[in-house]
Formats: C-alpha cells, sequence, structure tokens
C-alpha cells in the first residue's frame, strides 16, 4: 500500500514538471527566483556544496517541486485579484462588454447571442449594462466559464493554450518579484560583504581590472544577480501582464467561432479601436 502511494506520488510530480502549463507557468517563474542562489552556488561553493548532495536529494524527494509552484501560482493568484481591481474586472470579462474596445460590436453581438444559449440566460443590452454593469459582468464571466470548460482541449486551441500560458507565466512571474528583486539584491549584497565593504574602495582604485577586485567565479555571480535583479524590476511589469492578460481575453471569447456550428455564419474579430 505504501508503495503504491509513493509510486503515485512520484508519478504526480513527474506530471507536474511534465505538464507544459505546470512547467513553463509555474515551476519556470519559480526556478528564475533562485536562480541567482543556484549559480552562486554552482560557481562559488560548489565543492563545499557536494557533502549536502544527500540532503538535497531528500528535500527534493519530500516535495521541493510542488513548494516552488505552489508559492509561484499563490503569490501569482494573490496579486491578480488586486490587478483584476486595477483594471476594472478580469481581461476576458472586459472583452464580452458592450463598452470595451476590444471588439467591434457585430463580433461582440455574435459571441452573446451564442454564449446566452450555451449558459441558458439571455445577455444584457448596452442599456442594460449600463444601468447595471455588475449584474451584466456576472453574465459575461458565466460565460467566459463556459468558453473555458470546453477549450481544454491543448491541441484544437493551441494559440489559446499557448496565450493561456503567457500569461500565467507573466502574473506568477509579476507576483515573485520583489522575492526575486531581494534574492538578487543579498546575492549582489553578500559577494561584496565576503570581499569587505571597507576595504572595497581602496581595492577598487588600486586594481588594474575587474578581475582584480573579484575572482571570475564572483564575476559570473555579479553579473548574473545584476541582470536578474533588473528583469524582475523591468521585465515582470503591471503593463507586461496586463498585455498577457488582454491576448489570452481575445483568444478565448474568440474560442466561439470554433465553437459555433458550421452553418452559423463566421467573422474574424476586429477590434473596435481599428474599426473606428
Amino acid at each position: 500500500m505504501k508503495a503504491a502511494l509513493m509510486n503515485g506520488d512520484w508519478l504526480s510530480k513527474l506530471a507536474l514538471v511534465l505538464d507544459p502549463y505546470e512547467r513553463r507557468a509555474r515551476l519556470t517563474p519559480a526556478f528564475l527566483c533562485l536562480s541567482p542562489l543556484i549559480v552562486m552556488a554552482a560557481a562559488m561553493y560548489l565543492p563545499q556544496l557536494r557533502a549536502l548532495a544527500v540532503l538535497s536529494s531528500v528535500i527534493g524527494g519530500i516535495g521541493l517541486v510542488y513548494l516552488l509552484a505552489d508559492v509561484a501560482r499563490s503569490m501569482g493568484k494573490r496579486h491578480e485579484k488586486a490587478l483584476w481591481n486595477g483594471w476594472g474586472g478580469s481581461p476576458s470579462t472586459q472583452a464580452l462588454r458592450h463598452r470595451d474596445d476590444m471588439l467591434d460590436a457585430p463580433t461582440t453581438a455574435r459571441y452573446h447571442q451564442f454564449l446566452a444559449k450555451k449558459i441558458n440566460n439571455p445577455f444584457p443590452t448596452v442599456q442594460e449594462e449600463a444601468t447595471d454593469p455588475a449584474a451584466a459582468d456576472g453574465i459575461y464571466s458565466a460565460g467566459c466559464g463556459w468558453l473555458r470548460e470546453n477549450t481544454r482541449d491543448t491541441k484544437k486551441f493551441s494559440l489559446l493554450f499557448h496565450a493561456n500560458v503567457t500569461y500565467g507565466f507573466r502574473r506568477n512571474g509579476y507576483g515573485l518579484r520583489w522575492i526575486g528583486f531581494l534574492i538578487s539584491l543579498l546575492i549582489i549584497a553578500w559577494v561584496v560583504i565576503r570581499r569587505g565593504v571597507f576595504q572595497l574602495p581602496q581595492r577598487i582604485s588600486a586594481a588594474p581590472n575587474l578581475e582584480a577586485i573579484f575572482s571570475a567565479d564572483e564575476v559570473v555571480t555579479l553579473l548574473f544577480a545584476v541582470v536578474m535583479l533588473l528583469m524582475w524590476l523591468f521585465y515582470f511589469s503591471e503593463s507586461r501582464v496586463r498585455e498577457a492578460g488582454d491576448s489570452y481575453a481575445l483568444r478565448l471569447v474568440s474560442a466561439c467561432d470554433a465553437l459555433m456550428p458550421k452553418s452559423a455564419p463566421r467573422q474574424a474579430p476586429a477590434s473596435k479601436k481599428a474599426s473606428s
């Protein structure tokens, strides 16, 4: 019995690593967060860490992969709520609003008509949405929920799947950004401190080159930590999360065309901005 449970546990861990969404959207941001520590350990402390090989394998065995993925997802989800509040709702819900400019009016009406039949609930008119936007958003959210449940075929809806992965990656990275920034900053501080903070100005002024101040291993560690620090500051930004969210939302609602009966008229969604 125990052996079966252990085998199932390892299989679930393997599935977590092999699943494209889990690996790219959840594990990758977490490993990026820890990457300065990994580089420092490999570059500066590899001989000492060989003695810890057994300990590291034990830590991995009790669920480090799960922990990293769960932390990334939890931090991303926590920040997602705040982002959606600032944006005025989730991107997919906004995409179905009459007042949103992601789709043109005829496309919005066509998607409303299709989704209303699927959730057995009429979609609001322009006037009804203006009168009670919260109630309208509830219906749009239900429509998006139906779409998500019916677009889980990653081969048929590959573009939607990749847009979802990109959004998850950026959202989770945004959620981890200050942890990643702090780790990178601490790595830089540690390399400088271990060389002697008070002696550093004299070394810099007397050194003929960079390697006279820091060893090659320390230079590699510092450069990588600085690159990662800048990435956390400028790459994982709210604007990038919003860009990915809007792209996913457009792919999601556009899936209506693929789900409509063959006889139904179809038209590529066009931006209201582009048509105006």
